[in-house]
């Protein structure tokens, strides 16, 4: 599919673009002599845009195409990359922050629709699994080389480069057309108004099954979301050292991009809602084994299975999302979902800091593996009116 492809591209400088402007924030403050206060300030707007855009993205996606807004989220956040790099002082890099945010924010939302879109049915999970590890990819390949930039020739030359690349990619990206079915299902769309977007929304959010689709993916999120963000604390914690850390990290996220294939592909020959289950209780099991395992080896495998079962449900949690609408009503159902997963992605690592501040970090693995088993719970409920 030649979409499938373009869009494949954009996800990769996506999260590629999205995760490093984090990495270089560390570069940013020693220059910029920012506080860390500062640092969790800017760190934490991308998260923030995410939810407070999803549900925009969506109507914007309906009223002007998928694939040209996906186009155009890349000049935002190029055009970040380049504020970035001209900062002088904490406002000016706040704003090209925000910039960035607002251009990543919207992403996911739009690309998940798409995919869905022009994806049959039968090869859902796999599409899904192929997309979404892309951006893992781009996570793994961009940072790294913009560290290197940054040490080298300054992190001002590495926004500068994102953004020349980015650019770039933009007008390359005007030569490409969205496939014939896509166009024509976006024909009938634009012709909505914003009342009529929110009134079917507010329907769509009356149905059963979207009901307990959104309950699943919520709690799935609630439970996977710390866990990477506190893996190095719990780690600290039992004694591992900084540098097997590094190699925990990556054997992390190396489970994540395989368990995003792998899983993907099952939701195909298995079903969605009997691989989201196993791989919840497999979750809950390994986070629990994690905090008594001392053994550096088995860590190790602990790791990438723990990368595996807690991005990995990604893919699941799309297919899920695609079941319960039309095509039609892609871009409401993907944002709606987004909006959801974001707000309880930004509650759940606030919480769980509060609550590993007032008892100890290891119990924030322990909540979470409580909350990836009691998604099963909704996921049950679901499967009984997908029966129906």
């Amino acid at each position: 599919m030649k979409s499938l492809k373009e869009i494949n591209i954009l996800h990769f400088l996506n999260d590629g673009v999205r995760s490093t402007f984090v990495t270089l924030l560390p570069f940013i403050a020693k220059d910029l002599h920012i506080s860390l206060s500062s640092i969790g300030f800017l760190g934490s707007a991308q998260a923030l845009f995410g939810s407070l855009l999803a549900l925009p993205a969506g109507f914007l996606a309906s009223r002007f195409g998928g694939f040209r807004l996906l186009a155009f989220l890349l000049l935002i956040y190029s055009a970040g990359a380049l504020s970035a790099s001209l900062a002088p002082n904490l406002l000016f890099i706040t704003f090209a922050f925000f910039l960035g945010a607002a251009g990543f924010g919207m992403f996911h939302t739009v690309g998940f629709s798409l995919v869905a879109k022009i994806t049959n049915k039968r090869n859902m999970g796999k599409i899904m699994g192929n997309f979404t590890s892309i951006g893992d990819i781009g996570r793994v390949a961009l940072p790294p080389a913009c560290v290197f930039i940054s040490l080298t020739l300054g992190w001002r030359i590495s926004m500068l480069t994102i953004a020349l690349v980015g650019f770039f990619a933009f007008l390359t990206m005007q030569y490409f057309k969205p496939k014939v079915e896509i166009h024509n299902l976006e024909k009938h769309q634009k012709k909505e108004t914003k009342r009529e977007f929110i009134n079917h929304v507010i329907r769509l959010l009356k149905t059963r099954r979207l009901a307990l689709t959104l309950i699943t993916a919520i709690i799935d999120a609630l439970a996977s979301s710390p866990i990477y963000l506190f893996l190095p604390f719990v780690l600290l914690y039992k004694g591992i050292s900084l540098n097997q850390y590094g190699i925990i990290a990556t054997v992390f996220l190396l489970g994540s991009l395989v368990g995003k294939i792998l899983l993907g592909r099952a939701v195909d020959r298995i079903g969605n809602l009997k691989i989201f289950v196993l791989s919840e209780i497999s979750m809950a099991a390994v986070l629990i084994l994690i905090t008594i395992s001392s053994n550096f080896n088995l860590i190790l495998i602990l790791a990438f299975l723990l990368g595996s079962f807690t991005r990995g449900t990604t893919p699941i949690i799309q297919s899920l999302v695609s079941e319960t609408s039309h095509k039609i009503h892609y871009d409401k159902i993907f944002a709606i979902s987004e909006f959801f997963i974001g707000i309880a992605a930004v509650a759940t690592v606030i919480s769980m800091g509060v609550v590993a501040d007032k008892t100890n970090v290891l119990f924030v693995y322990y909540a979470a593996s409580f909350l990836a088993l009691s998604a099963i719970i909704p996921a049950f409920l679901l499967s009984l009116t997908k029966k129906n």
